[in-house]
């Protein structure tokens, strides 16, 4: 697919190319716009499907998608469940959602672009953990991918840990709490929007950067207020600048 508007417009070298035909030791950084829209369409549903994409190359560690089955959404009530769950099990009162689900702390699936909800996990970190991870190896055994509960009620719960993602400065202070009876008055604390869409851009994958050009081209997330997030991430962060530089080259 070939954008010569969008290269003209971003001044950068273009090349086409396959992405099966990308050599090892390349990371991949979309910058047509087109090609991103594209992307936010697909890339939830399947990775094989996108063909060639106008890329820039640039020398690092490629992330490569893993091709996934298509998923219904996933709801706000199964964010609760999750968190119920969870909490149920480990025995305490406070979770910490950690992944793209949580942006259902914030949205309800209603207010949200589809693609962004199809998902079968919720990842989800104990609020306190031993070194060991004894309380979210519990989660991971009774709730995790193959699990009775991932049979009968067709997600999972994935376990985690709080150093995940890399976050911004004082994300702990901007976490939306999900409590409520469906809870059992238990608390899911969510990653704050911004938050979660900054720690997407530095992990930097196909399916991430889709997930937050889908939140901006929604207007759920403006852009300049997330280039002030990402700006809160430590400099030293090797992928910071990248993150940034992708945000900025998105037209308005």
């Amino acid at each position: 697919m070939n954008l010569p508007g969008d290269a003209a417009a971003t001044g950068r070298a273009v090349a086409t190319v396959p992405l099966g035909n990308l050599p090892a030791g390349v990371s991949v950084i979309l910058v047509a716009h087109q090609a991103l829209r594209l992307l936010a369409l697909n890339a939830f549903s399947t990775c094989q499907g996108l063909g060639a994409l106008t890329i820039v190359l640039h020398s690092g560690n490629m992330r490569p998608c893993k091709p996934s089955r298509k998923l219904p959404p996933l709801r706000r009530e199964d964010l609760e469940h999750a968190i119920r769950a969870a909490t149920d099990i480990i025995h305490g009162d406070r979770v910490i959602v950690i992944g793209s689900q949580s942006i259902l702390g914030s949205f309800t699936e209603d207010e949200l672009p589809a693609a962004i909800t199809m998902s079968d996990a919720v990842d989800i970190a104990p609020f306190a953990d031993d070194d060991v991870g004894t309380l979210a190896d519990s989660i991971d055994s009774a709730l995790g991918e193959w699990s009775p509960f991932h049979k009968e009620f067709g997600f999972y719960v994935q376990a985690v840990e709080r150093e995940t993602a890399v976050l911004p400065a004082d994300w702990e202070y901007r976490l939306v709490g999900v409590r409520n009876v469906r809870t059992r008055n238990s608390t899911g604390l969510c990653l704050d929007p911004y938050d979660l869409c900054a720690a997407k851009l530095i992990a930097a994958r196909l399916k991430d950067h889709a997930f937050v050009l889908a939140l901006i081209e929604s207007s759920l997330i403006d852009r300049v207020q997330l280039v002030d997030r990402i700006r809160l991430i430590d400099p030293s962060e090797p992928r910071r600048d990248a993150a940034l530089s992708w945000v900025m080259s998105l037209r308005n």
